[in-house]
């Protein structure tokens, strides 16, 4: 004889939501003092640790009924961590594993909200609106003192490691765009020296006014070598704003005549 929730197919790929879960006000009466926001924190904890018993309910069938044709059965819990507002926060996880001896399942509900993807982006956007790294959880919206005081990943030295690594990633999407398709009306160039580098932007404009970036990185400031790696494109005109590079002043030029040093910016 089969169980009910035998029958139905499960997607483990996606959590498994009850229809109804039940809060324990009594253990948010502090959230609500701290304001409204700490207490959906304390309640969204709630509910998540619901849905992920929903989950392992969903695999190994209810708890405290015996199953010979269960495909997993649960393996108690253990410390893990979730995503919150910029920061990750403690949780108590249950774990399950297959019957057939393959290993630990993963329980949706968890793998979804445990990534930290979020938080680079979180890191990124704060640092290039002034925040330093040192005042970094002074700018994250306030979860409560409970959450806030088990919360981690908000140090100086974790923020960096974040920042870096999400515009690292930036940039070589920057690096890999392709500017074949673009109708560029103009086309401007300028670069900054850091050190031994010179960081060149440039920044071409289609027909309808919307500016499309792109950027490389120059151990040189010479302006016919950057001529030269620059992809061809279907630019009509270009403005150079060299600063640094070759002349003082800004060259503007017809790309259907353009001079030796664009010759790759064909029309």
């Amino acid at each position: 004889m089969r169980k009910n929730y035998q029958n139905r197919e499960i997607d483990t790929n996606q959590p498994a939501v009850p229809e109804t879960v039940s809060v324990a006000l009594d253990e948010l009466a502090a959230d609500m003092r701290e304001g409204l926001l700490a207490l959906a924190v304390g309640a969204g904890l709630q509910v998540l640790a619901a849905i992920m018993e929903a989950d392992v309910a969903a695999v190994c069938g209810p708890k405290g009924r015996h199953d010979r044709q269960r495909t997993a059965t649960r393996h108690g819990h253990e410390r893990g961590a979730v995503t919150l507002g910029g920061r990750r926060v403690p949780v108590q996880r249950p774990r399950m594993r297959a019957t057939d001896g393959s290993g630990e399942l993963a329980v949706p509900a968890y793998e979804l909200f445990s990534g930290t993807e979020v938080l680079g982006r979180m890191a990124m956007e704060r640092m290039l609106a002034g925040l330093s790294t040192r005042h970094y959880p002074a700018g994250l919206e306030p979860v409560g003192a409970r959450v806030e005081q088990a919360a981690a990943a908000t140090s100086r030295s974790a923020v960096s490691r974040r920042f870096v690594a999400a515009t690292e990633t930036a940039l070589a999407q920057l690096l890999a765009a392709d500017l074949r398709c673009l109708d560029l009306v103009a086309f401007m160039v300028d670069g900054v020296h850091f050190g031994e580098h010179c960081c060149v932007v440039a920044l071409g404009i289609d027909i309808d006014g919307v500016k499309h970036p792109e950027l490389y990185l120059r151990h040189q400031s010479n302006l016919q070598q950057l001529a030269h790696s620059l992809p061809a494109t279907s630019c009509r005109t270009a403005q150079l704003y060299p600063g640094s590079l070759a002349t003082p002043t800004p060259q503007s030029f017809d790309v259907a005549s353009p001079p030796a040093s664009l010759t790759r910016l064909r029309s």
